[in-house]
C-alpha cells in the first residue's frame, strides 16, 4: 500500500490532529490516516502522520490536497513506488 507522509505544523494540538486525520481518512482517495506514534517523547515524531493511500488514486495530486489544510506543514509522497 503506497502512503503518504504527514507533518503537522507545531503549534497543533493532539486533539485537532486526530480530527484531521479522521476526516481525511473519509476522502474517496485515502484508505487510512493514522499518527506515527502519539505517545512519543519527542515532539516533532506526535506531529508525523500516515495516509494510507488507494491504488487507484494519484498520490501526488492527493499529498497536494493534503497540503492545502492549513494545519499541515508538509505532505511527503514516497520518493519511488515499489514494485
Amino acid at each position: 500500500m503506497r502512503q503518504i507522509e504527514i507533518t503537522f505544523e507545531p503549534d497543533v494540538k493532539p486533539e485537532r490532529q486526530k480530527a484531521i486525520l479522521e476526516n481525511i481518512s473519509g476522502w474517496s482517495s485515502i484508505e487510512a490516516a493514522v499518527p506515527l506514534m502519539p505517545n512519543a517523547d519527542d515532539a516533532k515524531i506526535k506531529r508525523m502522520a500516515f495516509a494510507y493511500i488507494k491504488d487507484d488514486a494519484k498520490i501526488e495530486a492527493v499529498s497536494k490536497q493534503l497540503e492545502k489544510i492549513p494545519e499541515i506543514k508538509i505532505a511527503i509522497p514516497p520518493k519511488r513506488e515499489l514494485e
